[in-house]
């Protein structure tokens, strides 16, 4: 019998050796770039999986993001899921760097039904088409998670081959700022989600 030590470790080390191998798919990867105001958010779309980056049969994209250096910051995040995506991570560009932990998550509603074409309940909402037609992903990282200066890299992991448009915008925060799960949306201006 293996002992549970022996098996925790060399998960651990199966771990390292997947992050290391999408480090080595960042070298081409795109640049996200950041904002410093939380009322206009600078949206991206970049396509991932279109340029196979596989690692043990699963297909992976990255896209860097560079913070600056300077004073501390907190750092939020929006990405749009597509349909197709069903892992994702941040983590240092440094190699046997493991992914972050201890950050805030939220996945926020479609603001609008794919069959309507009415526009979410908000005059300041700047989403860009199709993407108000997809779950939003909301991140918060404190100060205290990250490092300025240092690059890190958003991962996704793939369901399938096909190539995947995703919406992502960064905000960074000077200093420590509330980013309780509930307070995500406003920092994008995104509407409160209203239960039926």
């Amino acid at each position: 019998m293996i002992p549970i030590a022996i098996l925790l470790a060399q998960s651990k080390a199966g771990e390292m050796d997947r992050l290391d191998a999408i480090r080595a798919f960042a070298t081409q990867a795109p640049t996200l770039e950041t904002a410093t105001d939380p009322n206009t958010p600078k949206y991206q779309v970049i396509r991932l999986n279109s340029i196979p980056q596989e690692y043990a049969g699963d297909r992976y994209g990255v896209v860097r993001l560079r913070l600056p250096p300077g004073d501390p910051s907190t750092l939020v995040l929006l990405f749009a899921d597509v349909g197709n995506i069903v892992e994702y991570e941040i983590m240092p560009a440094r190699k046997g760097s493991a992914a972050l932990r201890g950050n805030t998550r939220l996945i926020h509603p479609a603001l609008s039904e794919h069959e309507s074409e009415e526009e979410a309940e908000s005059s300041d909402l700047t989403l860009p088409k199709p993407w108000d037609h997809f779950e939003l992903h909301l991140l918060g990282f404190g100060p205290e998670l990250l490092k300025a200066g240092e690059e890190y890299l958003i991962w996704f992991r793939f369901a399938g081959k096909q190539p995947a448009d995703v919406l992502l915008a960064a905000t960074l925060l000077k200093g420590p700022v509330d980013i309780a799960a509930e307070k995500l949306p406003a920092l994008f201006r995104l509407p409160e989600h209203k239960d039926e």
